[in-house]
């Protein structure tokens, strides 16, 4: 028999059922590693039916569209050097008698960044230029404006970039800052904001 601390008096050995509940208001030990292998074993099974049900009803809104394939092989190339045929590439997709507007602005936004990044302004700007006629956002109009600025032609990137202040989009969270942006590249440019 164990000897109490406090008393020095022996301690019986403990029951069952005292051994269970060491503690008042404490839950058995048996009965914590139930529930803890319960909880594991339905978060196995929620995530197991969860990948299922992706796998076996794909949602068409998740699906990348033949453009986006199209220009991220074409993206791809570029980056590995070989642009000759990721022009290539561009002009076959620019040709197809299919091929949706929305589908047009992506090839050529792509085609005009190709031209941007092989320092072919003129190209790029004609490109930027098509973009924004089929669809005039901020984004196209600060394209117009970065390559104006490259081809050194500051009164038209200045109004470039004014263009692009009045197409920010007012719910846009950091409208301000990229408004700030503009002035901030205008004024650079020898500009009034």
């Amino acid at each position: 028999m164990a000897k109490s601390e406090k008393q020095g008096e022996p301690v019986p050995p403990l029951s069952g059922a005292v051994m269970r509940t060491v503690q008042k208001g404490k839950r058995p030990i048996w009965l914590t590693a139930v529930l803890v292998a319960l909880a594991v074993l339905v978060a196995v099974v929620a995530g197991g039916t969860v990948r299922w049900v992706q796998t076996r009803h794909k949602t068409p809104g998740l699906q990348v569209s033949p453009t986006i394939q199209k220009v991220q092989n074409i993206q791809n190339l570029a980056i590995n050097g070989d642009t000759k045929k990721a022009q290539q590439q561009l002009t076959q997709a620019l040709n197809d008698p299919k091929l949706k507007s929305i589908d047009k602005v992506a090839l050529l936004n792509t085609q005009g960044s190709l031209y941007e990044n092989q320092k072919q302004y003129q190209k790029a700007l004609d490109t930027f230029k098509q973009v924004d006629k089929l669809l005039p956002t901020q984004g196209s109009a600060e394209a117009i404006g970065r390559v104006d600025e490259e081809l050194g032609d500051k009164p038209a990137a200045i109004a470039a970039y004014k263009l692009a202040i009045t197409r920010i989009d007012k719910n846009n969270p950091v409208a301000d800052t990229e408004k700030a942006r503009y002035e901030s590249m205008i004024t650079s440019l020898g500009g009034q904001p």
